[in-house]
């Protein structure tokens, strides 16, 4: 995972490193940016942010913690549907 200073045009598919108060709403950190994001933040005025793009070989935080989950031990571990993000 490379953290970098970036150019909001070249951002979506990143992840945001630091959250953003912008158009009456926040952006939280660690959403992944998409065209929509992107637009908002365009339309703000916010030229360059902070974000982290993955690397070939990385995973994903969810994913890593889902793998990981499942190879922890104990009775009181369940699956259950992954909750959708607030971010």
């Amino acid at each position: 995972m490379i953290f970098d200073e970036l150019p909001v045009s070249a951002a979506e598919g990143c992840i945001l490193a630091h959250s953003i108060d912008l158009l009456g709403r926040r952006l939280r950190k660690g959403v992944t940016l998409n065209k929509a994001h992107i637009d908002e933040l365009t339309r703000a005025g916010i030229t360059h942010i902070s974000a982290a793009r993955l690397q070939e070989r990385d995973i994903a935080e969810d994913a890593a913690a889902v793998a990981l989950a499942y190879f922890l031990p104990g009775t009181n571990r369940r699956d259950s549907p992954r909750r959708q993000s607030t971010r």
